[in-house]
């Protein structure tokens, strides 16, 4: 066995987790993770599963020496008193579940990496939206992936093609999603049902299309910050973005101004606003923002900012219009509603990760109980959006205790 580069200890620590809050999480004694960090290769096995989950992490990599911090690591501790123990822990966990999933598909001889996503390069260009680079980029990606001029349906023709795994996993409402781009665990979205902007269609669309923006373009960046992508109230105004202070304030900013009007970008390209904008002959502009929001799954407020990046209107005639209609406008279809399945780790663990492990378990690669601890709870009937053929099969059920 070679000596790790980084003990157990070192990991949980980076991670932002003291000793006492992995003990209660795993149920043991600080002790007993101390004589773990110690010696990982000789913790009981039922144990070890836990810390596994509980960190995102793989041990055998931590025997074995290659073993590093969560990719999420910077986040978690950033955010160490910002966020719960318990929330921390649900993000590590979802690293863990990404990471199960790639493992599985690597079973099957499905694709696992980050695949497609590596197609498109990083792009450093935060200039102002209205210099139009967000759109250049929303375009590029619609043409790459040849996705329709018309509505978008994120999962068919966005999520699928570039093999990005979408988890839902409850967190405070201040976060409505994350963004994970490694090796080991591909590309990932974890979407908060609590999210305050994941309560509407419109909302849950624009989330999704703006980590998109940083899985495609902003994955250098991804590990440096660490804070959340938050909306919080400042000086009394609610939707401004709370990010790191000092230095890397101003590049927090921009970065996530530039996704903020990729997603729109994305779903509505400026060609196609431009026609739905001016169609159905003389309106009333708060008619044709209506239009517009109902074509394209839209809210009021990202739709006109939208119109106004796109010099279809001014300004100051998209804030007029915004503030008259409903920013839960919502109409059309809804591919990204929430699952209807228990919160915590069922809810984690269920969708696309439980569709692979019984696929593995009936062509014999792994052991029922083994598919039955990786689930670590009830085989949910509901079905979140997977790649098309991995949609979730509801034969089994398995007892709601886990086996680790």
């Amino acid at each position: 066995m070679s000596r790790a580069q980084l003990s157990l200890r070192e990991l949980w620590t980076r991670m932002g987790f003291t000793s006492e809050e992995l003990a209660a999480r795993v149920g043991a004694t600080d002790a007993v993770l101390s004589a773990a960090s110690a010696d990982p290769a000789a913790m009981d096995s039922e144990l070890a599963g836990r810390v596994e989950a509980s960190l995102g992490l793989s041990l055998d990599a931590l025997i074995d020496g290659v073993a590093r911090p969560s990719p999420l690591s910077a986040l978690l501790k950033g955010n160490a008193q910002a966020l719960s123990a318990d929330a921390r822990f649900t993000i590590a966990e979802a690293v863990s579940v990404a990471r199960e999933v790639q493992g599985l598909r690597a079973l099957l001889g499905a694709p696992t990496g980050l695949g497609r996503v590596e197609e498109f390069t990083a792009n450093a260009d935060y200039a102002h939206p209205s210099g139009g680079q967000a759109s250049r980029l929303a375009e590029r990606v619609r043409a790459r992936l040849q996705v329709p001029k018309g509505r978008v349906d994120l999962g068919a023709h966005l999520l699928e093609p570039l093999g990005v795994l979408m988890l839902w996993a409850p967190l405070p409402a201040a976060i409505d999603a994350l963004a994970i781009a490694q090796a080991d665990t591909g590309a990932v979205i974890v979407a908060n049902p609590h999210g305050a902007h994941m309560q509407t269609a419109p909302g849950r669309r624009m989330a999704v299309a703006h980590e998109l923006c940083h899985l495609l373009f902003d994955r250098p960046k991804m590990e440096r910050f660490g804070k959340a992508c938050v909306m919080e109230p400042a000086d009394g105004e609610p939707g401004m973005w709370s990010g790191p202070r000092g230095a890397e304030v101003d590049l927090f900013d921009r970065i996530e101004r530039r996704a903020r009007a990729f997603a729109p970008a994305l779903l509505a390209p400026p060609s196609a606003l431009h026609e739905v904008w001016s169609s159905g002959g003389a309106g009333s502009d708060s008619e044709r923002l209506h239009r517009v929001c109902a074509h394209f799954g839209l809210s009021a407020s990202a739709a006109s900012m939208h119109l106004a990046n796109a010099k279809v209107i001014a300004h100051s005639e998209a804030l007029r219009l915004a503030s008259q209609l409903s920013p839960k406008l919502a109409d059309g279809a809804d591919e990204l509603g929430p699952p209807s399945a228990p919160l915590g780790v069922p809810l984690l663990r269920a969708g696309l990760l439980l569709s692979l492990a019984e696929r593995a378990f009936g062509a014999g690669l792994v052991s029922r109980r083994w598919a039955e601890e990786v689930v670590q709870g009830p085989w949910v009937t509901h079905r979140p959006w997977t790649p098309s053929g991995e949609a979730p099969h509801m034969r089994h059920q398995v007892s709601s205790q886990s086996h680790r």
